[in-house]
């Protein structure tokens, strides 16, 4: 997703910091619970950037095909992991779970599909008219089911549902703004998006607090 070496380790340095910022700004709060579950989610999110700093250090070695594969994998494992995190800590009702768990069967087949239909992923390199690495399984796999079953799955599970909207409203308003102003090289705009979750999320749920207060 980042632009480069120096860039991804960065984006992940920063990431894991202002998560770490996030859980402890809410450890006594009623948010406790989703703010965990979300920090999960967002760890398991920036670790890409481990794997794509790798991946730019290597040009197609042994260290890039190992690294590919965990991109791979931490990549279209994302919906999983949204549902395990917000399942185990957080709590919404048995019908919001069952239609969350036909969700995840869903894509779970989508992604089996695709694994079994698809050709051997065994090295990322930087696209050829842009700065960014090149996620050769995207081209193939629905990037539409994947972000489907994301927000879904947040919008089912995650409770309050306020902070579901707007972790949901920031994937996507996220996602337009790089369409919109870096289509060549949408992922890379994306790397520094992701990264300031965490702050904006904070600043949320302080706006809910302050206007509760009133």
């Amino acid at each position: 997703m980042c632009v480069s070496e120096r860039a991804s380790i960065i984006a992940f340095c920063l990431g894991v910091i202002f998560v770490v910022i996030l859980i402890f700004s809410q450890r006594d709060s009623q948010y406790r619970d989703p703010v965990i579950a979300i920090s999960v989610i967002w760890l398991w999110v920036l670790g890409m950037q481990v794997a794509e700093f790798f991946i730019w250090r290597d040009k197609c070695g042994i260290v890039n095909r190992r690294a590919t594969n965990a991109a791979l994998i931490l990549n279209l494992t994302q919906p999983l992991i949204v549902f395990v995190a917000l399942m185990i800590l957080n709590a919404a009702n048995v019908y919001a779970k069952i239609a969350a768990s036909i969700v995840l069967v869903f894509y779970v087949c989508h992604i089996i599909y695709f694994l079994n239909n698809s050709e051997n992923y065994s090295c990322v390199e930087p696209q050829k008219n842009c700065s960014g690495l090149d996620l050769l399984w995207w081209k193939k796999a629905s990037g539409k089911i994947f972000l489907f079953s994301i927000i879904v799955i947040f919008l089912l599970l995650c409770r309050p549902i306020k902070v579901a909207v707007f972790a949901c409203l920031f994937i996507v308003i996220a996602l337009i703004i790089s369409n919109k102003f870096y289509s060549c090289n949408q992922p890379s705009m994306w790397c520094f998006l992701v990264v300031a979750f965490p702050i904006f999320l904070i600043i949320f749920i302080k706006m809910i607090e302050m206007k509760t207060k009133f």
